[in-house]
């Protein structure tokens, strides 16, 4: 059976939106007849890992030539047809290195901050149809194969439409420690839900770095502390209203069509307002937010006060995102190992 290489990284704390789209491309190639594994730095042993084949390096710091080498050990005497990396500290060094040695080298990225040489690059963001091409014209090889825009945003089969219950806000705010600098949105809101005209749930996606129950009464029965939960998908598709992040979670949000307030958490997750309106993304936060936290959570109350109108602003975006990004993706790459 051909084998494919998936190069990233991830602990409980960082890389999980590397990890979560690499694992919805991994399900679809093994429909597809090929075994999928993955290298990264040190295992982390959790249910993330559970039925995943995983080669582990066993390394404390990255240099892409070790790096490679340690790579290319464990892998040189298996049928690898395809490396897939999703990992920002490699580029063209590392890449070449596998190129030259006939392997096919696919590349997900999203920064274009580093130069690369593979065969495929595949960026899902839209930062205009012409700017999209530019950004890595000085940076990849000419006859790089490019998959460019949203078409090719990886969905999880698990987000789906469904029919609410009830009104549930949720807060995410990634998997490092960037709540402590947005709590005070959370505490003031908690102490205003009877501002609400609705009954409202508020759903607190924290990481182990934040001890979110000593700071919130946790017996506030309208407030659901969730900590260390890594498969986010039936809180999405629950959500009714999403403040946090601008990170990847924003492509489940843009398929459901969730109304969202999006804040960015640094300066990477900063982007065109304008671009990203056409994905109908209306309500954005740009790091750093220097004005009171308070005026945040007066935005939340007079959302949810005027949600029939609110959620409008959502449902029609001038481009739409569907969940056949992965399926695209594998085509491609497979008619390619294919020949």
């Amino acid at each position: 059976m051909k084998e494919i290489i998936i190069r990233t990284n991830f602990n409980t704390k960082v890389g999980l939106g590397h990890f979560f789209r690499c694992k919805i491309l991994k399900e679809k190639f093994e429909k597809k007849n090929f075994k999928v594994t993955f290298i990264i730095d040190n295992i982390t042993k959790s249910k993330l890992t559970k039925n995943i084949n995983i080669l582990n390096l066993n390394q404390k710091r990255f240099n892409y030539l070790e790096d490679s080498k340690l790579v290319y050990e464990k892998i040189k005497n298996r049928d690898v047809c395809l490396i897939l990396v999703d990992d920002y500290r490699i580029d063209f060094k590392w890449e070449k290195i596998f190129v030259k040695k006939g392997y096919i080298v696919a590349i997900i990225d999203d920064l274009a901050n580093r130069k690369h040489y593979c065969d495929f690059l595949i960026d899902s963001g839209w930062y205009g149809k012409k700017k999209n091409v530019e950004r890595y014209s000085k940076l990849i090889k000419k006859n790089t194969i490019t998959l460019y825009g949203p078409q090719y945003k990886i969905i999880s089969p698990k987000i789906k439409r469904i029919k609410k219950k009830e009104f549930n806000i949720m807060f995410y705010f990634g998997g490092g420690n960037y709540l402590y600098s947005y709590y005070e949105i959370i505490n003031d809101l908690v102490t205003k839900l009877k501002l609400f005209k609705i009954k409202v749930k508020v759903n607190i996606v924290v990481s182990g770095l934040f001890n979110l129950n000593k700071k919130i009464n946790n017996n506030n029965k309208h407030v659901n502390i969730i900590k260390n939960n890594y498969e986010l998908s039936k809180i999405i598709n629950d959500t009714s209203l999403y403040i946090g992040s601008n990170s990847s979670i924003v492509n489940d949000l843009s398929y459901l069509k969730t109304p969202r307030i999006l804040i960015s958490v640094n300066k990477l997750q900063n982007i065109n307002i304008k671009n990203y309106q056409d994905l109908g993304n209306y309500i954005y936060i740009k790091y750093p937010f220097t004005q009171s936290l308070i005026k945040i959570t007066n935005l939340i109350i007079e959302a949810v006060n005027n949600f029939s109108r609110f959620k409008n602003l959502f449902l029609n975006p001038k481009i739409k995102i569907d969940k056949n990004g992965a399926d695209r993706i594998v085509k491609i790459l497979i008619k390619k190992i294919h020949g």
